[in-house]
């Protein structure tokens, strides 16, 4: 299981790590102003142009403060927080929100969930409900959390899933002003059906993945479902998603579409999105809604044969370094 990080040299350390992977990437340096709980002040902002989104980091009165905002800023004006990612200086403070995981050598960046913005309805309640990423579970101090996964240190990637967290938080802050869809839910302890059959992907049956395999490829899942909801939006579609479904489209105040993505090809995954989709779509409205696992590479012929027989389509992505292609999308939304 991933354990917090609440030793204090080391929690400096993986600070300066991740301040490293970041001025890496050579940002744009700008004199600005930014807000604080104690007051507003000048200082550096760095701006990463590829990913729209800039980051000050500061040391505050008992944590590591990393304040995220979208947009190039503004020089010598005030510019607005979209989250913070920090970190104390010593032990477990469940009070701030940044956490450090590691998993035997792999070192991950986690997130309690707790955002704020001053607005009626923003909260940790309204980011559990439509957080679009991953949750993993952590021994955190003397007792187990369930905490959102934003990225993995040393991912290629890493950049890339800091700034998805960040254009995510706002997408989730925005919908505070809009009244969010109110969609029922199944109770959360029932159980997943037998479906009573394999799968064996192509050159992924057998496969073991390391851990490290395992949360660098979960920590692209919002990547995932991100890129394909502004695919949906950029066609014209009114998407969605709450605690359970990924992702959804709404017509006539109804789910249509509904969308499973999983990042591996494992029985154990392909189980699970295939069980999600059949109970969700077995709710009040849901019955006769198109439903599509989205999925990397391509399963066996066979599989995809009793796919179709449970009334499910596949939509296939690959990554083409930072960019998430969706095979056939058109051909998939066609159908419904």
């Amino acid at each position: 299981m991933i354990t917090a990080v609440d030793n204090g040299k080391e929690i400096a350390r993986l600070q300066k790590q991740m301040q490293l992977a970041f001025k890496n990437q050579k940002p744009e340096s700008i004199r600005a102003i930014i807000g604080s709980p104690g007051g507003a002040f000048g200082t550096k902002f760095l701006y990463f142009k590829a990913y729209d989104i800039w980051v000050v980091f500061e040391e505050g009165d008992n944590r590591y403060w990393n304040a995220f905002g979208i947009g190039r800023p503004i020089p010598e004006k005030n510019n607005s927080i979209t989250c913070e990612i920090n970190f104390p200086y010593e032990g477990i403070d469940r009070r701030i929100a940044g956490v450090w995981g590691k998993d035997s050598d792999n070192v991950v960046l986690l997130h309690r969930g707790k955002i704020g913005g001053g607005r009626k309805g923003i909260g940790k309640s309204l980011f559990l409900d439509k957080y679009r990423g991953e949750y993993v579970n952590i021994l955190d101090g003397d007792t187990e959390n369930h905490v959102a996964l934003i990225g993995s240190l040393n991912s290629k990637r890493f950049l890339q899933q800091v700034a998805n967290f960040v254009h995510e938080v706002h997408r989730i802050k925005n919908l505070a002003e809009d009244a969010a869809e109110d969609v029922d839910s199944i109770d959360d302890e029932q159980s997943m059906p037998d479906l009573g059959f394999d799968f064996t992907a192509e050159g992924h049956g057998k496969r073991r993945y390391t851990r490290r395999e395992e949360i660098e490829a979960i920590s692209n899942h919002g990547i995932i479902i991100n890129a394909l909801a502004d695919q949906l939006t950029s066609r014209g579609f009114a998407v969605g998603n709450d605690r359970k479904r990924d992702l959804f489209t709404v017509n006539n105040d109804k789910i249509d579409r509904l969308f499973e993505a999983k990042t591996d090809l494992s029985n154990g995954s392909i189980y699970s999105a295939v069980g999600q989709l059949m109970m969700y779509s077995a709710e009040k409205c849901l019955d006769d809604n198109h439903k599509v696992l989205v999925l990397p590479k391509k399963l066996k012929a066979s599989a995809e044969k009793t796919v179709a027989k449970l009334g499910l389509d596949i939509l296939y992505y690959i990554f083409d370094d930072e960019t998430v292609h969706f095979i056939d999308l058109d051909r998939i939304l066609k159908k419904r």
